[in-house]
């Protein structure tokens, strides 16, 4: 080799040298060049993981090859259309940007099975209630002046009579709780039953001077019949009746505490009673209240017309929420409230005081009810059953349609979030429907 070619060589991998190993260096910082930029740039990180798992990636159509949980690597700074598919499930879609030098998360995204609806039991009651644990429905029938009490097991998929009544005015059925306990009544009766349908000897005899019927909100047991006189509160564990004299119609006993209301000509005062030692709770607009959610903080009232308070009862200001709503529904382990006034949903954060817009709907919303892991509304409208995320995860909330053209009268979600149960018509049968929501 002559020295001439040497040096030509050797300046040749010289030059190589001074302009490669800058490349290899930005390239391992992650570095690539832009073909629609035409420039280079560094490189952003895509972090995607799912419930079911195993599902798969796609970007602007081209699928990566990989499945979730995944971290897609050195991704071109820019916006992306992001798909995860799997078998037997509803495409999950959003748009998503990737930043330089930043990993954009995508993480906890909800997929539904694409299944099919299922009609479980054909029938058109006079009255129907979904048991609060999932488990069971009860509906009563009318069958030439009779009432027929069934109670359908949805896990045996099975429908058996538990009563037969007559002379019954206006029924109504009522579980209590956590589904512990069923409560047929009317004005001149009332009977009781266990969740498998056993009957129960209350000692509870309705007179005429009865006004109302009703369970605890949050204790199973618990049962209170009030009179122009007297409160009852009937312990089905004990097989105990306690009476409370000269209170309020909608006094409740709770963590043994008397809470009552009392009208003093310009607000209502909720009072909590404790060893006989009565305190002020809150100050509340003049109305007639309910008690309709009360946990180990926080107490959800209702009145008349159509308000919901939500009270945290052991802080300074405890009123956190007053709002005027059609619809609502508490998440009790997050502390989250989500309410509707028909056309809009809105999640009240107790735990940060904040109120989020969900979503705003041309077709009115007519029943709202949260996924039991909190990241996902499930609502009625237009014939349609529809859920919503509750955060956005990506640049827009993601809504998925999971059922269309049914006439949805209520709808609930098991436990365990393998189904959503429905009352309804579809394709002109009327009847419980099951859809599986998970695989």
């Amino acid at each position: 080799m002559t020295p001439t070619i040497r040096k030509i060589l050797f300046y040749t991998f010289l030059a190589l040298f001074f302009i490669g190993a800058p490349l290899i260096v930005l390239y391992t910082a992650g570095y690539r060049y832009s073909f629609n930029g035409g420039y280079i740039v560094r490189t952003g990180v895509l972090s995607v993981s799912t419930t079911p798992r195993n599902v798969n990636i796609f970007l602007n159509d081209i699928d990566t090859k990989r499945k979730s949980p995944y971290i897609l690597k050195h991704q071109i700074p820019g916006n992306y259309t992001l798909k995860l598919q799997k078998d037997r499930y509803r495409t999950w879609e959003g748009k998503v940007e990737i930043l330089s030098g930043q990993t954009t998360t995508i993480h906890n995204v909800l997929l539904f099975a694409d299944a099919v609806t299922e009609n479980l039991l054909e029938v058109e009651p006079y009255a129907f209630s979904a048991n609060p644990d999932g488990t069971s429905v009860a509906y009563l029938n009318f069958d030439h002046s009779w009432y027929e009490l069934w109670l359908y097991d949805l896990e045996k998929e099975k429908s058996s009579m538990i009563g037969r009544f007559s002379n019954l005015e206006d029924p109504e059925l009522v579980w209590s709780a956590k589904g512990g306990y069923l409560l047929l009544h009317d004005s001149t009766q009332a009977e009781i039953f266990s969740k498998n349908g056993t009957a129960i000897n209350s000692q509870l005899a309705v007179s005429a001077i009865t006004t109302s019927i009703f369970w605890h909100p949050s204790t199973d047991n618990l049962l209170y019949m009030s009179t122009t006189e007297e409160l009852l509160q009937l312990d089905l564990s004990a097989g105990s009746i306690t009476t409370f004299n000269n209170v309020d119609a909608e006094t409740i006993l709770i963590d043994a505490s008397i809470i009552t209301f009392f009208d003093n000509g310009t607000n209502v005062e909720l009072r909590q009673t404790v060893q006989d030692e009565t305190s002020l709770i809150a100050l509340l607009p003049r109305a007639e209240y309910k008690i309709a959610m009360r946990d180990a903080e926080f107490m959800l009232l209702t009145d008349e017309k159509s308000h919901i308070i939500l009270i945290n009862i052991h802080a300074e200001q405890p009123i956190l929420l007053e709002k005027e709503v059609k619809l609502y529904d508490w998440l009790e382990d997050k502390d989250l409230l989500a309410f509707s006034d028909g056309n809009e949903i809105d999640v009240y954060d107790a735990s940060s005081h904040n109120t989020e817009v969900v979503t705003r709907q041309g077709a009115a919303i007519s029943a709202i009810k949260w996924h039991p892991i909190g990241t996902n509304i499930l609502y009625t409208a237009e014939n349609k059953l529809e859920v919503i995320e509750y955060q956005k995860i990506a640049e827009q909330r993601v809504t998925t349609t999971l059922i269309d053209n049914m006439e949805i009268e209520s709808f609930w979600i098991d436990e365990d979030a393998d189904f959503v149960f429905l009352y309804g018509t579809l394709d002109s049968i009327t009847g419980l429907f099951e859809l599986a929501l998970t695989r």
